[in-house]
């Protein structure tokens, strides 16, 4: 059924993105990111054209990019206020830089 659900959803994407983006000849990624389960056993479970992300994979990759900058000195603008704060929460919570290991 998730299967029939975001074929759904792909298609539509395919019907109305390339007008919204008309200035590129370019196909757009398609990405989905499940929020469960925590893991896959298929590599490709919605084929092969869409990149599968699951939430712990996402949420790390983004935390190890802004780990690498202080608020000092590359604060994320506020007009993205849920990678704002992941990055005060990193910066303050004292996981800067250290792998995302526990604070000292």
């Amino acid at each position: 059924k998730r299967r029939e659900r975001f074929a759904r959803k792909f298609e539509l994407g395919q019907k109305y993105i390339p007008k919204l983006f008309a200035f590129t000849q370019q196909r757009p990624t398609q990405v989905v990111v499940f929020g469960y389960p925590r893991s896959t056993r298929e590599r490709h479970p919605l084929g092969q054209d869409i990149q599968v992300y699951l939430m712990p994979q996402l949420v790390g990759e983004i935390s190890a990019e802004l780990s690498q900058t202080t608020v000092e000195t590359g604060v994320v603008p506020e007009t993205f206020p849920l990678l704002r704060a992941m990055q005060f929460a990193l910066d303050y919570g004292g996981y800067l830089r250290t792998g995302l290991e526990s604070p000292a």
